[in-house]
């Protein structure tokens, strides 16, 4: 005997939702939720992004300060490392140049002067010089100068032109007078005293341009007579005299143009001098290997304080 179950079938009814159902309202304020929430996130991650990168410039400041306080520090330490290396070299030059100094001897040139050689011809009356034609005619004029040695040392002298000379020592005993040729080695003893001269020699034009330069109050152009004394030691000195002739020996002829005349001799006095130019010192370390002692001056080291 079959028996027969009873299925019951429920059925149920299947909604499909349009487009036209949907609850608009609700999806809105989800999407406006999750927007709310990335907006929070991403304001976070730039807050926190910002407060990071400020940390990271606050820091690279202060290191940058740090490496600034440094630089400055050692740029300071090695100022005064190099005051304290200028002001130990000027001590030392000092030092050798005092040393120097007190074995050289010392020499005065006393005076010099000059005379004229061909103010007036043969009668007793003035040269005169007419340009262009005697521009070329060269003129003599007689320097005289002294210079005495007043030790600890005798003195090698060497002269710029030949000169005529004789010495008188301690007990004014004179020496017999001597020539010599430019730069040869003269001698002059402790307490001696060299009494020379020299002959200057310009031209005419020379003469002209020295008168015209100083009208116009231009600088002319200078004869200078050098005396040089050396020493014998390798670590030692070069001194250098100078005597100047400043002006101009000729003078226009105002009755005649072009011409010019000598000056006379109390003219000369003003318009046409010799003079004692300051003494130079140059010092050596070794004049064997031409060193030269290094110029360091007090100026410069006041400079570097400043």
């Amino acid at each position: 005997m079959v028996s027969t179950q009873n299925f019951v079938f429920r059925a149920v009814s299947e909604t499909r939702l349009e487009p036209g159902d949907w609850d608009w309202t609700a999806i809105s304020s989800i999407a406006t939720g999750v927007a709310a929430i990335v907006t929070a996130v991403t304001i976070v991650f730039i807050f926190k992004q910002t407060r990071a990168t400020r940390k990271a410039a606050e820091q690279a400041e202060r290191s940058a300060d740090a490496a600034y306080q440094a630089l400055e520090h050692s740029q300071k330490q090695l100022d005064y490392a190099q005051r304290q290396h200028m002001q130990s070299m000027y001590m030392a030059a000092e030092g050798v140049k005092a040393r120097i100094d007190a074995e050289m001897p010392r020499l005065l040139l006393q005076s010099a002067s000059v005379y004229p050689a061909e103010a007036l011809d043969q009668n007793g009356t003035p040269v005169v010089f007419v340009e262009p034609g005697d521009d070329s005619r060269e003129l003599t004029h007689l320097m005289k100068f002294q210079m005495k040695n007043d030790g600890p040392g005798s003195a090698k002298l060497r002269c710029s032109e030949p000169i005529k000379y004789h010495t008188v020592d301690s007990a004014s005993h004179e020496s017999i007078q001597q020539l010599t040729e430019a730069e040869q080695v003269i001698p002059l003893g402790v307490g001696h005293t060299l009494n020379g001269e020299y002959v200057v020699r310009r031209s005419v034009r020379d003469w002209i341009n020295s008168f015209e330069a100083r009208e116009r109050r231009e600088q002319s152009e200078q004869h200078q007579f050098t005396i040089r004394s050396l020493t014998d030691a390798d670590t030692g000195a070069h001194e250098l005299h100078y005597i100047s002739l400043a002006g101009s020996a000729l003078v226009p002829l105002p009755q005649q143009k072009g011409a010019w005349v000598h000056r006379t001799a109390d003219d000369m006095k003003e318009n046409l001098t010799a003079f004692v130019e300051p003494i130079e010192r140059m010092y050596f370390l070794s004049r064997r290997r031409n060193e030269k002692l290094p110029e360091i001056h007090w100026k410069s080291l006041e400079e570097t304080q400043a």
